[in-house]
């Protein structure tokens, strides 16, 4: 049997369709995709053993497994038929996974510094995940992984912003 797994770690914006909008000044640019592209965004693809073992490799954006859809589109979901835009009226989403089956693994990171003259700093992150029930083991189901790290301390991982999604 063949599985569909999505991960993604650091600052993200969702699986299958993400999106984000931002419009101050001290935002990191193009975090929220408003240029329509993946700028200072790294993005990988790779795959998942029978194990759970996720291994991933720097790819640049791939057809068909990390795409930034216009909101010009109007387009609905495949699969549950919601739009694919993004509420907040964004002009831009993010698919990222590969549609069809098999153990494939994709990843998007925005790695940014906090202006040092924020006390309080935020970021929204919008997701939908769309994902199949496989009826395989926990460690093989089909996933969406939020992580977000400070990399100056050691790559802590901030709980509060992190989450998963089985």
């Amino acid at each position: 049997m063949r599985l569909k797994t999505l991960l993604f770690l650091y600052i993200l914006f969702g699986s299958l369709k993400t999106w984000g909008q931002t419009s101050s000044v001290d935002c990191p640019a193009n975090i929220g995709f408003e240029q329509g592209d993946f700028q200072n965004w790294k993005c990988e693809s790779g795959g998942i053993s029978g194990d759970g073992i996720i291994t991933l490799n720097p790819t640049g954006p791939l057809g068909g497994r990390h795409e930034i859809i216009s909101s010009a589109l109007e387009a609905k979901d495949p699969y549950g038929n919601f739009p694919v835009n993004a509420p907040n009226g964004s002009g831009y989403a993010v698919r990222l996974g590969e549609t069809g089956t098999g153990r494939y693994a994709d990843k998007i990171s925005y790695t940014f510094t906090v202006p040092a003259n924020k006390n309080d700093y935020s970021i929204i992150y919008q997701y939908a995940v769309v994902v199949q029930d496989p009826n395989h083991p926990y460690e093989q189901l089909p996933k969406l992984s939020v992580t977000v790290t400070d990399i100056t301390n050691g790559n802590k991982i901030i709980n509060c912003g992190s989450f998963a999604y089985t």
